[in-house]
């Protein structure tokens, strides 16, 4: 994994569970007003399987990215939703976001705090839907789920390319989808990340 980018002081300490609001914010699940509501609001964060940015539009969080340093990430999210604008969370309600997604990544059973907001399409919703009826620790493979849809195995192979495109690593869960070998080439965060979250959510 790359070498964290937050200061010593500021690491999350997710095995306390601290995600708590901050004070006098009861409202902080909400997108903070900004000078236009199409704006994305993001925030940095580290994890034990890495580095992340974690988005969050007026409608729910759209995006937790995977990545090595400040400036990858952000221009992947800006490759990522090309028409929006961005603004950098202040440090209390960026602190509260990536706390959150923090406390998802070490415990992926957990339901997110925040809604999701992402239009990927009548298809992509129908696979994200069938991923969220799995059972925590268990895998699916892509043809699994074309039945669940109640479409052709045909579509298989767009299952694998909604995996490939996840803009919202662990609060969907492409990880437990993987191919008859037990492999997941589609899977975009990386093999090592999808077996750890498969580890976790066996033990929870």
């Amino acid at each position: 994994m790359a070498a964290p980018f937050l200061n010593q002081a500021d690491v999350i300490n997710v095995n306390r569970g601290d995600i708590s609001m901050p004070e006098n914010d009861r409202d902080a699940v909400k997108m903070p007003a900004t000078g236009d509501l199409r704006d994305i609001i993001y925030a940095y964060g580290e994890s034990s399987l890495g580095n992340f940015i974690a988005a969050i539009d007026k409608n729910g969080l759209c995006a937790i990215l995977f990545g090595d340093n400040k400036s990858d990430l952000l221009a992947e999210l800006q490759d990522s939703f090309p028409a929006r604008g961005f603004t950098q969370a202040c440090p209390t309600y960026g602190g509260f976001l990536t706390r959150a997604v923090a406390r998802l990544i070490e415990r992926p059973s957990m339901s997110p705090v925040f809604p999701t907001s992402i239009d990927d399409g009548d298809f992509g919703q129908m696979v994200r839907a069938a991923l969220h009826t799995t059972r925590v620790g268990e895998t699916v493979t892509p043809e699994q789920i074309t039945e669940m849809i109640g479409a052709s195995s045909l579509a298989a192979d767009n299952v694998r390319k909604c995996a490939e495109k996840d803009l919202l690593a662990v609060a969907v869960p492409f990880h437990r989808m993987q191919e008859q070998d037990g492999s997941s080439p589609a899977y975009r965060w990386g093999e090592d990340r999808r077996l750890a979250l498969l580890d976790r959510e066996a033990t929870a």
